[in-house]
C-alpha cells in the first residue's frame, strides 16, 4: 500500500493570524446578531425564520454558515432530483433535506482572507436566506 501524502499544516504565525481574524469576525457577528456560543465554540441562534449556526476553522481560515428550517414535506423521487439540480446549480453552498429530523438546510462557506465588515456579514446572510428559499421553492413545486 502506498504511503499517504503528508498534508502540510499552517505555520504557527499563520495560525495566530487566522485566530486573530476569526476573533474579530466572531466579535463583529455577535455584535450584529443575538447569538449564543455553543460548547464547541460555534455561534447559534435565529436569523429571520431560520435557525442559524456559524462556525470557524483556524487552519484554513474559513467561516461556515448554516441555515435550517423545519421541512416536514415527505420527499419523493422528483423532489430528490430537484434537490440534486439545486445543488448542481448552486455556487454559494450546499442544500440538504433531513427527513428524519424534518428540516431543510443550506450551508455556505466563506474564506476569511481579510477582515469581515458588517456589510459583508449582512450580504452573506441575505444571500444564504435567498438561496435557501430558492431551494425550498424549487423542490416544493
Amino acid at each position: 500500500m502506498a504511503d499517504l501524502p503528508v498534508i502540510p499544516q499552517p505555520e504557527e504565525a499563520q495560525l495566530a493570524a487566522n485566530r486573530a481574524r476569526i476573533q474579530k469576525a466572531r466579535k463583529l457577528i455577535t455584535g450584529l446578531l443575538r447569538l449564543d456560543t455553543e460548547e464547541n465554540g460555534a455561534l447559534s441562534g435565529f436569523y429571520e425564520d431560520y435557525y442559524l449556526q456559524i462556525d470557524f476553522s483556524e487552519a484554513h481560515p474559513l467561516l461556515m454558515l448554516s441555515l435550517a428550517k423545519p421541512f416536514y414535506v415527505p420527499m419523493n423521487i422528483n423532489m430528490y432530483r430537484a434537490l440534486n439540480r439545486v445543488n448542481l446549480n448552486s455556487i454559494l453552498g450546499s442544500h440538504t433535506v433531513n427527513g428524519d429530523v424534518g428540516c431543510y438546510s443550506f450551508r455556505l462557506t466563506q474564506w476569511l482572507f481579510s477582515d469581515l465588515t458588517a456589510d459583508q456579514v449582512r450580504m452573506l446572510l441575505d444571500r444564504a436566506v435567498a438561496e435557501t428559499e430558492k431551494g425550498i421553492r424549487t423542490i416544493s413545486l
